[in-house]
């Protein structure tokens, strides 16, 4: 009797723990329509549908520090897209926007979301590049396509 008590505890707690893991909130930024697709698809075969999608370093930002408390886990970051609607891809847009959350987060004394890369030029050498120091701890990983990216956050999530 004793071991089913605890057997049942333990898949409480197992059950609760996947419960919280997919109410994990997601931001998705990302500009290529087909890219950010084939992402939900996937994200949507582990049960994962927490997530906002934003296509600008703008609306990414304000999507990130609006509130009073974080409310973004989870950023699956592209590295090029646009600072604003209607503008041209910058190529190094998403170490902008990491240094833009960096410093807001640092001011609101918040601690930063995990953040995948998801593109096919190298986060590490982007950043070395451009001298802005080291990549955050947060980084946890990337992908060249929506397969690889959820399997980082697969990892990452243990799922």
């Amino acid at each position: 009797m004793a071991n089913a008590n605890v057997d049942q505890k333990v898949l409480r707690r197992k059950c609760d723990v996947a419960q919280e893991t997919k109410e994990k909130r997601i931001l998705i930024v990302e500009d290529n329509e087909f890219k950010y697709d084939r992402l939900i698809e996937l994200l949507k075969k582990y049960g994962l549908t927490n997530y906002v999608h934003t296509e600008t370093i703008q609306a990414s930002f304000v999507e990130c520090v609006i509130s009073d408390e974080p409310n973004v886990d989870i950023i699956i970051l592209d590295m090029q897209f646009p600072r604003d609607i209607n503008k041209s891809i910058l190529k190094y847009a998403g170490v902008e926007f990491i240094r833009d959350i960096k410093f807001e987060y640092r001011r609101k004394k918040w601690n930063l979301p995990t953040i995948i890369g998801y593109s096919s030029e190298d986060f590490y050498e982007i950043y070395e590049r451009m001298d802005e120091g080291k990549i955050p701890k947060e980084f946890i990983g990337q992908g060249k396509s929506a397969e690889e990216v959820v399997g980082v956050l697969k990892n990452f999530l243990n799922l």
